[in-house]
């Protein structure tokens, strides 16, 4: 005896999500990722929460050409560097870097400096030229053959331990020093400066001319570390003397000279960076640090092949004790050891063409431009190892201090970053009301059956002022335009049940487009699941 089979009514089913990720656009992804989005953060985390307003800083700087923050803002405005609003100093037109060491801030590729302590702007090469005296001399009280200097014009501008490479005229050469000479003594006139016994050849004063010049490298990276400037130009890496940027060639045999090695390795350098207390330099394949504690010791190690790409030298940055860089082969970090990659939630081939970083406490920012010349600023979030986008910020100069992150747009517009612009700085104004949106990856239940999206719950309030709304839109099987759903207006904390005409699909997508400040604690979806039934082979060619 055979019995009819029951008919099985559809089954009405309820996800929860009450944890919201960051991005992740990668094939992949699970239910509730989110696919895109802007002006989202991780801070509220797991809510989903736009990020905070930043202060807009004053003033507004025009041609800008560099920015930095060193107890005050400074920056370059056309050919003028500015410190704390006040001009310091003229520099030559296009844009510029800043290093800094101690109280000095470095102005590349001029070569020039601002000493913050004595308010002294000048360069950095001293270049001395006129008619000399070759002669016997003292040091140290007593007497010394062929080392000493007189001038028979102006005094000289060097002090001892600065080293002087002496040139343009041949009469009177100093002997086999190329690299140059170091000063051991200079005269209470400053009119003779003196070397080691028998550093020229004989003595007397020659007819035309010399040349005495104390420079600094041409260099294409440079930084701060352990006292020293540090940098790097094709495939040498320089250091200065300790605790002194105006000398890069005092090799006298102590601690505390210059130094300077080629890596011998493929390829020019890119980027440098010190980190956890070593300089730390790149080139596009390969990771290079410095190791020894002074001149006597120091050598350069290769550490990695993931390197920094060419061009994008100033994504470096360290976050929560870790570096971030941008390499050829997207986003990397390192945490002391070899480097790793670590962009792939922002989608396959994703490639840009600049970058440019900044790291505080617990997030690395990165404004990135693509080849269509495209902005996104990236934030990602230590805490969580979760990357989210703000939006299209426009800058080349972060600077990073006393906890607080400044970036300086290219139209002027200068900006005290995040959640680090509360309280209100004085003379600063809070960021208007912005849009946002997040876009879910696609919702498949994670079953093969079709299914009927029946009612969506989401529990939201608005911290920000009144004007805020958020609107909810929903598409399905990745045909056609965002259908609203709904749009939801402040009040207090509360879940808002969405009706939705039911649509059978094979996967369906949510949208969030909101203005102003709005958090998601929870979002529950309803669906009725379907059977195996499938759409007409779904393009699927059989024989």
């Amino acid at each position: 005896m055979y019995l009819p089979l029951s008919k099985t009514l559809p089954k009405r089913r309820v996800q929860v999500q009450v944890k919201f990720a960051g991005l992740d656009h990668r094939p992949g992804r699970s239910d509730g990722s989110i696919y895109d989005m802007r002006n989202m953060t991780g801070r509220d985390y797991p809510m989903l929460a736009t990020r905070s307003r930043r202060a807009l800083m004053s003033p507004t700087i025009g041609n800008i050409k560099g920015f930095g923050y060193f107890d005050k803002p400074f920056w370059v405005s056309g050919t003028q560097f500015i410190y704390g609003g006040e001009y310091k100093g003229n520099v030559s037109a296009g844009l510029k870097t800043f290093a800094e060491l101690g109280q000095v801030i470095v102005i590349m590729p001029d070569k020039l400096y601002y000493n913050i302590a004595t308010d002294v702007f000048g360069g950095i090469d001293t270049i001395w030229t006129g008619k000399v005296q070759y002669k016997d001399g003292t040091y140290a009280g007593q007497p010394a053959i062929k080392n000493t200097l007189k001038s028979l014009g102006g005094p000289f501008p060097y002090e001892v331990m600065d080293t002087v490479v002496i040139s343009g005229n041949t009469t009177y050469p100093a002997n086999d020093k190329p690299g140059g000479v170091t000063v051991i003594e200079v005269s209470d006139d400053r009119l003779e400066i003196k070397f080691t016994e028998n550093t020229f050849a004989t003595n007397g004063s020659p007819s035309e001319n010399i040349t005495v010049s104390n420079t600094m490298p041409e260099l294409d990276v440079l930084f701060e570390c352990g006292n020293r400037l540090w940098g790097a130009k094709g495939d040498e890496v320089y250091c200065s003397r300790l605790d002194d940027f105006k000398n890069w060639h005092t090799f006298f045999g102590v601690a505390t000279d210059s130094w300077n090695k080629a890596s011998r390795s493929r390829g020019d350098f890119t980027a440098g960076i010190a980190y956890k207390g070593y300089p730390t330099f790149f080139k596009e394949q390969e990771m290079f640090r410095v190791y020894g504690s002074s001149a006597l010791d120091f050598d350069l190690y290769s550490e990695g092949h993931i390197g920094v790409k060419d061009g994008a030298g100033s994504s470096l940055a360290i976050a929560a004790e870790a570096l971030f860089y941008y390499s050829p082969d997207g986003f990397a970090v390192s945490y002391g050891g070899t480097p790793q990659l670590m962009g792939a939630p922002l989608g396959d081939n994703l490639k840009f063409a600049e970058v440019y970083g900044a790291g505080d406490s617990s997030k690395y920012w990165a404004a990135t431009t693509n080849a269509l010349g495209e902005e996104r600023l990236y934030v990602y979030n230590t805490l969580l190892s979760q990357w989210y986008i703000e939006d299209d910020f426009k800058t080349r100069w972060f600077d990073y201090d006393k906890g607080k992150i400044f970036a300086a747009e290219t139209d002027g517009n200068w900006w005290l970053m995040g959640e680090q612009a509360t309280p209100l700085p004085e003379g600063a104004t809070i960021e208007p009301a912005f849009d946002s949106f997040v876009e879910f990856a696609d919702f498949t239940t994670e079953d093969d059956n079709k299914r009927s999206l029946n009612k969506v719950l989401i529990e939201i309030d608005f911290p920000g002022d009144a004007a805020s709304w958020l609107e909810v839109l929903v598409r399905y099987d990745h045909i056609g335009e965002w259908t609203s759903l709904c749009t939801v207006t402040p009040a207090e904390k509360r879940a808002h049940k969405i009706p939705v005409i039911p649509r059978r699909n094979d996967h369906f997508q949510l949208k969030l487009k909101g203005h102003g400040d709005w958090r998601i604690y929870n979002l529950t979806y309803l669906y009725i699941a379907n059977s195996y039934n499938r759409s007409a082979n779904g393009g699927m060619t059989t024989q």
